[in-house]
């Protein structure tokens, strides 16, 4: 089990959630919590790489 749980989560932070089949999110349990804390997740990530831009910090997190 925890072998499939390592590669969903690498699967899924290079496809992001559009790229998770949406029959994989709509047969969790809390299927809108975990929604809202993958928007979270993204947008805080986002902010970061912004950050990180703004000081001067290009292409950090991304392949080059």
């Amino acid at each position: 089990m925890s072998c499939a749980m390592l590669t969903g989560a690498l699967v899924g932070a290079q496809v992001a959630l559009q790229g998770v089949p949406r029959r994989f999110i709509t047969g969790l349990r809390d299927a809108k919590r975990y929604l809202a804390l993958a928007v979270e997740l993204e947008q805080w990530a986002v902010r970061q790489e912004n950050a990180l831009t703004q000081d001067g910090v290009e292409g950090y997190g991304r392949s080059v």
